[in-house]
């Protein structure tokens, strides 16, 4: 993309799988393999190259200090995201959209900036919380025994 090379595909394939591999070599294709190199994960954000921040769990930024770091967000959008923080905890009793949960308790900027990249969160059908509640319960980043 503009004479950088970019990575189309890093997550399509976890190329250190033996079925992975295994089906790689069944179709001849095993040489063609190709591993990535050490690196962070990063992304194109308000004009320049940014690495991902440290502690976010799916998007959801998990540490308000590296959000801030990363210059991801805007720093109106770090504020935003900040309200998350001193919010009680928001009762769920349905499966919702990622991104209609994310975005209302921590901005669009984040859903936009980080959740949408990782997640595809952004289209109102989907991803839902079902399959995404298990890490962020974990995280401490959804309310815990809210969602089925």
């Amino acid at each position: 993309m503009a004479g950088v090379r970019v990575d189309a595909g890093a997550e399509a394939v976890l190329a250190r799988r033996p079925e992975a591999l295994d089906l790689f070599n069944e179709l001849g294709l095993d040489d063609q393999v190709v591993h990535p190199g050490p690196g962070s994960a990063a992304i194109y954000s308000r004009g320049r190259v940014r690495s991902l921040p440290k502690g976010q769990l799916m998007g959801v930024p998990g540490d308000l200090r590296a959000l801030a770091r990363s210059g991801v967000l805007s720093p109106a959008g770090t504020l935003r995201a900040a309200l998350d923080l001193v919010w009680p905890r928001t009762r769920v009793r349905s499966d919702v959209p990622v991104a209609a949960y994310v975005g209302t308790r921590m901005g669009r900027q984040v859903v936009d900036r980080l959740v949408e990249p990782l997640l595809g969160a952004s289209t109102p059908d989907g991803p839902t919380s079902s399959p995404w509640t298990p890490p962020c319960r974990r995280s401490r980043r959804w309310p815990v025994g809210t969602v089925p």
